[in-house]
């Protein structure tokens, strides 16, 4: 999947599962997430972005909270490094993701921005069999 293809799926709220963001331009990161943030009607309750390394119970309880007063809930996991190196240190996280991303529900977009390139080990490859992953190349 493309940029293009991505923002229109959001755009039109037509977007579930897990989207694995993989780019090094920086600016079109920015843009999906205000793109997703504007797109959710109570921020408040629907919307929320982790940074970095958090508890693997706070990213559990955000997947499995449904979304309150309206159809949609938006995950985004960014400021992390997947690189081969480092992948190690979000390893329960990733797990996590790989155990549910079959029966995630319907509602939930979650968007995972990396900050490096990304390991294509298990956890990438899981994502792109399940989910999305958005190749995003450097604009020209």
């Amino acid at each position: 999947m493309n940029y293009k293809e991505f923002m229109t799926e959001l755009y039109k709220k037509k977007s579930s599962g897990v989207y694995l963001i993989d780019s090094k331009e920086e600016y079109l990161k920015e843009t999906i997430i205000d793109q997703a943030r504007d797109l959710i009607s109570y921020p408040d309750f629907n919307y929320t972005e982790i940074k970095g390394k958090k508890s693997i119970e706070e990213v559990k309880t955000s997947m499995d909270t449904y979304p309150v007063m309206e159809y949609k809930k938006v995950i985004i996991w960014r400021n992390i490094d997947l690189s081969k190196n480092n992948i190690k240190e979000y390893d329960d996280i990733c797990k996590l993701i790989i155990d549910d991303i079959e029966n995630l529900p319907e509602f939930l977009t979650f968007i995972i921005i990396a900050d490096d390139n990304i390991f294509k080990g298990k956890f990438y490859k899981t994502i792109k069999k399940y989910g999305h992953i958005v190749d995003i190349d450097r604009l020209n």
